[in-house]
This record gives C-alpha cells, structure tokens and sequence, in this order.
C-alpha cells in the first residue's frame, strides 16, 4: 500500500523568488527546483519568512542561480559529486519518509551544455530512488527538416540512464508533444512550449501519482514559467 505523496514542483521563478514565494507555498511542494533564484542569503534577506527546511544552490550570479528548497519534515543537501565544475546542474540528497537521489538542471541560455555533466552523474543517479528535474530549454528536443519533433542527443542520453518523465507517462503523449506549455515566451499567450520536466527511475515511476500544470493565470503574472508538480507515491508501513 502506499502512504501520502512526495510532492515536487519545478518552476523557473524568473528571478525575485522572495516577492513570489507565497505564490510557491501555494503548491505544498515537499521539494522545490526552482531556477532563477537567487542565492540563499539573498532570498532569505528580503523574505525571512519562507519557511523553507532546507536550501542549496549553484550558480555564478547571486541574484540567477538554480536552488533546492526542502519543506515541513524533508531536508536537502548538496551531493559530495557537486564538487566537480557541473555548471547550473546540482546534485543534491534528499532525507524525508524517504531518501531520493535529485539532480536540479537549468539549461540557461548561453550556458554548458548539459550532455556533459549529466554524464558525470551517470553513477549518482543510478543507485537508488532518482529524479532529474528542471528547466531544460529546447535541449530535449529537435526539429527535423519535415518539422517533426525528435527526441535529442541528451533526452536519448536520459532514457539509458534509466529515466523517464513524469509528464509524458501520466498524459500518455510523446516528447515534443505536450499539450500543456509551461513556458511563455514574454509572458504572453501565443508563444508557448513545454520545457519543464521531471524524470523518474522505474520503481518512482510505478509509484506515479498526480501530474499537474499550472495555467498561464496567475502565474504569468509572477514568471514567465508555469509549475510543474509531480506526485510519488511513499511506501506505506508494511
């Protein structure tokens, strides 16, 4: 049987997380990747009231990094293999009713290539529970010259891992074909992709619960991202 979810979200914040996390408390997440955010110390200046358990994160820009919020009875800290030049990707230990391993990408424009140092964590994610969830750009699919969507040199790279997305597997639907954006170019309504993702191992995935969208209101008001919020299923007491 299975007890109450683990519950994570992904939203790119598009900076300013302290005016906007009331906004993500909304959500209940348990754990949080949340791209565009600025370090620790500057969130929590402006917003000491946050209420998170837990906060790591990477990045060259104070004020545009990528964080790991843990919440309520989780905790977060960062992986002994971020000790290695990853970019914005942040391996991270998850300890609650149960452990995970995460890794939180960001495929910032102009930024590393993520194939590289998702290679590099080719080991970390696969012992054990594993989530690879984030903002990944275009990076997981290309256009061929008809126009049909293909799966990239890295989505296929995700798949050998062992992983597949949340999304896709609850809506049945193939990568590059999600009917829900989460991005919205400019904050506006006629330009809009699916670009926020969250991969499972197989067991995770079995134990799949509700996967949710956020709608463009409100949250184009605060980001030009909609949440993604994945629910897991916890092990029950046997």
């Amino acid at each position: 049987m299975l007890s109450p979810h683990f519950r994570l979200v992904v939203w790119n914040c598009n900076m300013r997380l302290h005016a906007k996390a009331g906004l993500l408390r909304t959500l209940a997440p348990d754990v949080a990747v949340v791209p565009e955010c600025a370090r620790p110390e500057v969130v929590l200046r402006h917003e000491p009231r946050l209420g998170a358990s837990g906060i790591v994160w990477t990045g060259r820009n104070a004020r545009k990094g990528l964080a790991v919020l843990s919440f309520g009875r989780w905790r977060v800290e960062t992986a002994a293999e971020a000790a290695r030049d990853l970019g914005t990707v942040l391996p991270v230990r998850v300890e609650g009713d149960r452990s995970f391993r995460l890794v939180a990408a960001w495929k910032s424009p102009g930024g590393r290539a993520l194939g590289s140092a998702l290679e590099a964590l080719v080991p970390f994610l696969s012992s054990g529970p594993a989530i690879l969830a984030g903002d990944f750009n275009r990076a997981l699919v290309r256009r061929r010259r008809d126009g049909a969507a293909v799966p990239s040199r890295l989505a296929r790279g995700i798949e050998r891992i062992g992983l597949a997305s949340a999304y896709h597997a609850a809506r049945g639907v193939p990568l590059g074909a999600e009917p829900e954006p989460t991005l919205f170019v400019h904050r506006g309504l006629s330009w809009r992709r699916h670009v926020d993702f969250c991969f499972l191992d197989a067991a995770s995935l079995r134990n799949l619960g509700k996967v949710s969208v956020g709608s463009a209101y409100p949250w184009i008001l605060a980001s030009d991202h909609a949440p993604l919020v994945v629910e897991i299923g916890l092990p029950g007491p046997s």
